[in-house]
């Protein structure tokens, strides 16, 4: 073993070693506590430590192996070190958070909740160091039956209905995905991502279309399927959705397609598909999906309900900036991904610890939150500009250049799309603004003001918990003044 292939084995192995280690310190409180926080921070050094190394030669490790190009194998290249930065700051920013959270929190099984996150973690690092399609597909059944197994311990049966019926999604999006690489292994005669597929000169169009096609509903057809329309009263604690959907499902999807796209159809490829078939197609299913969402949105008067229709309607929009990006610039593709992250980060963070004030307060209406816990409601709403575009943060500068391609492109159909998802955007967070600032309930509870205060302060004073949020709001502002250097770091690597 040499000196790189010892660092991808630490990077891939380390976050499931922390899982073992963390349940076997279950015993020592204090010690648990400091391995909890401690672990995340080891990671992220160790990382920034290997990753030259790891760039500058060709390492893997093969875990096991049947037959050619059917292999557990894990491998890495700049497209995972990206992810994998990614994965150890929301490893880091969700550690030290929910170390706080869970304190207060009156939630049942916290030990538990904190080792499915550490499980979760590590099975989504092993999919990002996957080495082929066949590795992807057996780690993304692993995630899908994690979610399982996560929403029977930590959410109600009603809940627990939706997620297995988005569970059902998922491996009939596995079944699409096993269907693609069948197709592709017939078509190029490889599954592995250790160097791109060249587009074999006397390729079939319409089974490279079709591929193509399979691939992508393999990835997003649980989000882009209206399922939520039958399942419109149910209330999922942010915590949850931040794991369950964000980090689960849109993290690991995302980086799933711009993996199959950089390595199986190559930028060659995707521009040979767009000039035969254009993008129409998938926008207007993206189009049919957003509009599904914003009618549901506005027709509901939950927080808990919008933020989470709120997360489809704006994947469905980053999954066509994705597309849009890779027709032109493939680094920026990695910039829609990132500011998507880091909105949905803070805002499920900001909602969690209005959710923590709830539990423990009197005060339990969203109307006049702002008068009771300032800090934490103008994070919220800093972040619901950044999601719209018009704070100063990398999504703005995100938005600025996917106009710029549109408008040099010319797709009209992408360009109503934009503009419908801002209006709507500005509409329905101009509505929750109003609703937090509102002093009407906030006049109701004069006499009880201060009690409610003091429950407030626990939460907005928390620096563990205001610190995570800020930090988020720091760095994506930071995007947007560094933007030019992130670009040429995503271009090196």
């Amino acid at each position: 073993m040499n000196q790189g292939q010892f660092y991808l084995f630490v990077l891939a192995f380390f976050p499931l070693m922390s899982f073992y280690a963390i349940r076997f310190f279950s015993d020592f409180p204090r010690f648990y506590d400091f391995c909890y926080v401690l672990f995340p921070i080891l990671f992220f050094i160790n990382l920034i430590e290997s990753s030259s190394i790891l760039l500058n030669g060709d390492h893997e490790i093969i875990i096991s192996e049947a037959i050619r190009f059917i292999s557990l194998a894990i491998y890495i290249d700049s497209i995972n070190i990206i992810y994998l930065y990614l994965l150890a700051s929301i490893w880091l920013i969700l550690g030290f958070y929910l170390h706080a959270y869970l304190k207060i929190s009156i939630q049942k099984h916290k030990d538990d909740f904190k080792k499915f996150f550490l499980l979760i973690i590590s099975t989504i690092n092993f999919l990002i160091l996957s080495k082929n399609l066949f590795t992807i597909l057996f780690f993304y059944i692993c995630l899908i039956i994690e979610c399982n197994f996560f929403s029977q311990k930590f959410l109600n049966f009603n809940q627990s209905k939706l997620v297995r019926f988005f569970s059902f999604s998922l491996y009939l999006e596995s079944f699409l995905i096993f269907l693609a690489m069948i197709l592709t292994f017939k078509l190029n005669g490889k599954l592995e991502f250790v160097e791109n597929i060249i587009v074999p000169q006397n390729y079939n169009e319409n089974l490279f279309g079709l591929i193509f096609v399979m691939f992508f509903f393999g990835l997003f057809l649980s989000i882009l399927t209206p399922y939520y329309l039958f399942f419109k009263d149910i209330k999922f604690e942010s915590i949850n959705i931040l794991i369950l959907f964000l980090l689960t499902y849109c993290f690991a999807s995302s980086f799933v397609f711009l993996k199959i796209i950089n390595y199986i159809f190559g930028l060659k490829g995707l521009d040979l598909l767009n000039k035969k078939f254009g993008l129409l197609f998938f926008e207007i299913i993206i189009l049919i999906n957003m509009i599904f969402s914003a009618f549901l949105l506005n027709k509901n008067n939950s927080i808990k309900n919008s933020s989470y229709l709120i997360l489809i309607n704006q994947f469905s929009f980053c999954i066509l900036t994705i597309l849009i990006q890779l027709s032109n610039k493939f680094n920026y593709s990695f910039i829609a991904t990132i500011s998507f992250l880091l909105n949905f980060l803070m805002l499920y963070l900001c909602l969690a610890n209005f959710e923590l004030f709830f539990e423990k307060s009197p005060f339990k209406n969203y109307k006049s939150i702002f008068h009771f816990m300032p800090i934490t409601s103008s994070l919220f709403f800093f972040t619901l500009f950044s999601i719209i575009g018009i704070a100063p943060t990398i999504s703005m500068v995100n938005k600025y250049y996917l106009i710029k391609s549109l408008l040099k492109d010319k797709e009209i159909m992408a360009l109503i799309i934009f503009a419908l998802n801002i209006l709507f955007l500005i509409y329905y967070f101009s509505k929750i603004i109003i609703l937090f600032c509102n002093k009407e309930v906030f006049n109701l509870y004069n006499n009880n003001i201060e009690n409610i205060k003091k429950h407030a302060k626990l939460i907005d004073f928390n620096p563990n918990l205001i610190f995570t949020i800020l930090t988020l709001a720091i760095v994506s502002m930071m995007g947007i003044i560094f933007f030019s250097y992130l670009i040429k770091f995503l271009s090196f690597l």
